[in-house]
């Protein structure tokens, strides 16, 4: 089984808990996907949001920036005219760079989840906690949920 595959070998609670999942009765399990593109359009066609921006569930901001992909689509529509590639083109360009760091953010994040050592554990626990503190929250918050996209007035 795919779980006891990649955990077996893990300390804690783990061995425990791979073992009585087979007897469970509603035990669910899912994978996090993260669909990462080189190109977001073909001919007439332009993908949005997580079609092809996803920065995975773990990031959070699939919303914020499908919105932003909106607007900035739209805006190159505007600007290009009847040249839709040349739009499409620019949209891409404006939007990769930060889907991209998002992205990368978002697969190291999903590393904290299952720490491997003992220490990791520790030290993921801590900054569970301390994200509950204002200062950190605010330094949490600016570093992991704010974006470098600038929105232009079309």
């Amino acid at each position: 089984m795919l779980l006891k595959d990649a955990f077996e070998n893990m300390e804690w609670y783990l061995p425990e808990l791979l073992n009585s999942m087979n007897q469970a009765q509603d035990f669910y399990f899912d994978s996090v996907s993260q669909i990462v593109l080189d190109r977001w359009y073909e001919n007439r066609v332009a993908l949005m949001g997580d079609a092809c921006q996803s920065v995975s569930l773990i990031a959070g901001q699939g919303s914020a920036l499908a919105m932003a992909g909106a607007y900035i689509l739209a805006g190159e529509l505007k600007t290009h005219g009847d040249n839709y590639q040349k739009a499409f083109e620019t949209y891409q360009n404006k939007m990769l760079p930060e889907i991209r760091r998002k992205q990368e953010m978002a697969k190291d994040f999903a590393n904290s989840f299952i720490p491997d050592t003992k220490i990791s554990l520790w030290f993921r626990n801590k900054i569970s906690k301390l994200i509950t503190k204002p200062l950190f929250s605010k330094f949490f918050i600016k570093r992991f949920m704010s974006d470098s996209l600038q929105l232009e007035d079309y």
